[in-house]
């Protein structure tokens, strides 16, 4: 089903699990060789070599060089879907206090999230939150002076997405629909393709970070990356999921990302711990392009 992702929104949802298939995959070519299974070896084996041409793309080849020299010290952005219902308050603000980030980007802010995290502001005194109702809400906090915040409602969902400019650089900090009926597939990818043209407006060095409700496997997440120019953090550094159905490697996928435009340098990107959300933080570190 997965080979009709790119035309069909209930199949795009299937290409989230490569991880999952080149694991069943790997098995089942063991089992079958211990069988002696020679004619359903013949059928397994090229699937199994295209899920782990995949998963290689992604997450094993190194990513390309920045396009610019690198100056300055190293800055470090945290994002992190903290889940609206999520009550670990406290748990929450222990880490991102301890995570020595520059700026954090959050995702699901509510009005009491936002009491919540009141105690951070003397680390990260430069604030801005967008609470709401519903699982859309949105914030920044930062140890570095913000110049500008734009709040963006990109239709036909609009929902909020921040356009935030630090004057060397700019983060655009978005969390579209979850795509489970086509016209919520639909809303999700205008709504990326609005932010990628976004990205396209200015020559500023940009970070585009978010719960993208996409894995680098969708063929309309590298439709954004084509469009755009805009480079995966991720690349090069490995597997470790972003969002969990269950517990454990096998019931998670990658669904929160941080994208950037080629000048930068992305030193490391990692995902943080549990923390009573059903995404995980994603810690990435990065050098700005010499002026």
């Amino acid at each position: 089903m997965k080979f009709f992702a790119g035309i069909w929104w209930f199949a795009d949802l299937w290409s989230h699990f490569t991880v999952q298939y080149a694991v069943i995959l790997t098995v089942g070519i063991f089992a079958l060789i211990a069988m002696g299974k020679k004619k359903t070896f013949g059928v397994i084996f090229p699937l199994w070599i295209f899920n782990i041409g995949q998963l290689a793309f992604v997450c094993w080849i190194p990513a390309a060089p920045p396009i610019a020299e690198p100056a300055g010290e190293p800055l470090r952005l945290v994002t992190f879907n903290v889940l609206t219902g999520n009550s670990n308050y406290a748990g929450v603000r222990k880490w991102l206090e301890d995570s020595d980030a520059d700026v954090i980007g959050l995702l699901e802010i509510s009005r009491t999230w936002k009491e919540e995290l009141k105690p951070l502001s003397e680390k990260y005194p430069h604030i801005f939150f967008q609470p709401r109702m519903d699982n859309f809400g949105i914030g920044i906090m930062s140890r570095i002076p913000i110049e500008n915040v734009e709040v963006i409602h990109f239709p036909p969902a609009a929902i909020p997405t921040l356009d935030i400019d630090f004057g060397d650089f700019r983060l655009l900090l978005t969390h579209p629909i979850p795509p489970m009926t086509g016209k919520r597939a639909e809303e999700r990818d205008q709504q990326l393709a609005k932010v990628g043209e976004k990205v396209l407006s200015t020559e500023i060095p940009t970070l585009l970070a978010g719960d993208f409700k996409q894995t680098p496997w969708s063929p309309r997440f590298r439709k954004l990356l084509k469009e755009t120019g805009l480079r995966n953090a991720a690349s090069g550094q490995g597997l470790a999921p972003t969002w969990h159905i269950f517990p454990g490697f096998m019931g998670g996928v990658v669904i929160d990302h941080v994208l950037h435009t080629p000048g930068i340098t992305v030193l490391e990107r990692d995902v943080g711990p549990y923390l009573g959300s059903d995404h995980r933080p994603v810690v990435v570190d990065f050098l700005l392009p010499e002026n």
